[in-house]
């Protein structure tokens, strides 16, 4: 994949140097600022938290996961992609993880899995395997500087050159949904919260507004 440098941030390869970094973002920042995986306390998790991390170690290993740095600060990073490929065997493996999970973070889980088996996207475009954008993170002072957006289309190409036919993305953020309908991803699969509840009819989720909806999109490569 070719490294891409404008107005100073570089995009370029995730290694394993930056999972230490990468997952520290994903638990103190990501899974804190997104309406769904912000409802759980992941402090008190710490043997999810290791899982997680290895998680994004097999990822990175894959060649698909993309960091943004800013040169003007000795390469710190500013954001990043972790992306994989995905085949019907990794999401049936979805549900051991779940098994094995605490309640409320299993509560979490069990919202992507449900919107996955429900897009079916494997079926719906024909195909055995999907490139998964799991997470696209930018720091909150770097935002509005198209990172974000660099970070996505810069997968679409590593992707495409990786013989990928579709890549796909569960949002359960209004603004990264959004982004990603910017980016041309379609609409598969949409959950509305206040319509996805348990086994006793009570809403499981109920995330402030604009949050809505979790979305399950797709584009063909």
């Amino acid at each position: 994949m070719t490294t891409n440098t404008k107005d100073g941030i570089t995009i370029r390869p995730m290694t394993e140097d930056d999972l230490d970094t990468v997952s520290d973002y994903v638990i103190n920042n990501f899974m804190v600022d997104e309406p769904i995986s912000g409802t759980v306390d992941w402090t008190k998790y710490p043997k999810v938290k290791e899982v997680m991390k290895e998680k994004h170690r097999a990822m990175i290993l894959q060649g698909l996961c993309l960091t943004a740095i800013d040169d003007s600060k000795n390469g710190e990073i500013v954001g990043f992609c972790l992306a994989a490929a995905q085949n019907k065997e990794d999401l049936d493996s979805n549900i051991v993880m779940i098994e094995r999970a605490p309640p409320e973070v299993a509560a979490v889980l069990k919202l992507g899995d449900y919107m996955q088996r429900k897009a079916n996207i494997l079926e719906l475009y024909g195909v055995d395997k999907v490139l998964y954008s799991h997470i696209t993170f930018v720091k909150s002072e770097m935002r509005g500087k198209q990172i974000g957006t660099r970070l996505a289309q810069t997968l679409i190409e590593l992707g495409r050159s990786q013989g990928f036919k579709v890549m796909t993305a569960m949002c359960s953020s209004f603004f990264s949904g959004n982004q990603k309908e910017a980016l041309g991803m379609k609409i598969v699969f949409q959950q509305p919260y206040a319509a996805y509840k348990d086994d006793e009819g009570k809403v499981i989720f109920s995330p402030p507004a604009p949050h809505t909806r979790a979305r399950m999109l797709a584009m063909e490569l």
